[in-house]
């Protein structure tokens, strides 16, 4: 499916319990995830460039693999702090374990902020 949309910016996707493997759209600057139950991974993920917005959650199920370490992430999200992230706990282990975002503590649930400063700790 890449490049079927090759200049969408801005995608929402909302309630897809099935939905396991999202395509890459190398143009997006904001991407938007929230219950999909079964999502696994994004695809390419590290080579949208120019996303500078990421939301995602309650996709429980959803990794970061392949990347293997933060220098991987999109060079969009280096610097900027339109990062969340809730309910994912194998995405949050991740982000924690490269201290790439801190616990904010918003009510009972996980919601992340992004600490990037322009470089990766």
């Amino acid at each position: 499916m890449n490049g079927d949309f090759p200049v969408l910016k801005s995608l929402t996707i909302e309630n897809c319990p099935k939905l396991k493997e999202l395509p890459t759209f190398p143009s997006l600057s904001s991407l938007n995830l929230w219950g999909l139950d079964k999502l696994q991974t994004i695809i390419n993920l590290h080579s949208i460039i120019s996303l500078q917005h990421l939301t995602v959650k309650h996709c429980p199920e959803l990794r970061l693999s392949p990347i293997a370490d933060a220098d991987q992430l999109p060079s969009g999200l280096v610097g900027s702090r339109n990062i969340e992230i809730s309910g994912c706990p194998w995405l949050h282990e991740w982000c924690c374990r490269h201290g790439i975002l801190h616990w904010s503590g918003v009510h009972d649930d996980m919601i992340f902020e992004s600490k990037f400063n322009g470089t990766l700790f």
